[in-house]
């Protein structure tokens, strides 16, 4: 049922993203020595341009807007305004771009919420170190495995599923937890 919810939400994007503004104009980020240092850096950009706001219809008409629009907002406004699927996705999209490893992006049906994961290796060989993001926020303390960074999220034990990849250019496809 939630597959099929995520479906009639990103068909429902493609159509609303259709008439938004878009730019192909990127956001210069720095060059990091580090990938902490680059972490604390996504940490205070998303403090300082992030806000959240509901998606159209209070929220019942849910949109997860495209990579585009939220970078010409970036451009036009100095933030990008969305729900937790949009910051999410952008937060994620980015991480990806300039230091992480891998990122996901987790639907938690329980709390009707969505946060991102980015997963950090200083080195190919190096173990992985999981961090949540939510909203404005990011995590502070990292974790050994994407399931104990979601459950450290949830302040859940209960178990979750996910099924699939996240986060190439501008699409975006999900996680699904069920906790």
């Amino acid at each position: 049922m939630l597959g099929l919810f995520i479906s009639f939400r990103n068909a429902v994007s493609k159509i609303i993203n259709s008439f938004t503004k878009r730019t192909d104009w990127q956001p210069d980020f720095p060059n990091f020595d580090t990938k902490d240092q680059a972490l604390e850096y996504m940490r205070g950009f998303c403090e300082d341009h992030y806000r959240w706001k509901a998606d159209p219809v209070y929220g019942l008409l849910d949109n997860v807007q495209s990579i585009k629009h939220m970078n010409w907002q970036l451009k036009n406004n100095g933030i990008i305004e969305g729900d937790c699927d949009d910051l999410a996705t952008y937060s994620c999209h980015y991480a990806l771009k300039l230091f992480a490893y891998k990122s996901y992006r987790i639907n938690i049906a329980s709390k009707r919420h969505v946060i991102g994961v980015i997963e950090l290796r200083e080195t190919q060989d190096s173990p992985s170190k999981f961090y949540w993001l939510s909203n404005h926020q990011i995590d502070t303390e990292s974790h050994s495995s994407l399931d104990k960074c979601v459950k450290a999220y949830t302040d859940s034990d209960k178990e979750w599923s996910h099924t699939e990849t996240l986060v190439l250019r501008d699409s975006v496809s999900d996680r699904i937890a069920v906790a």
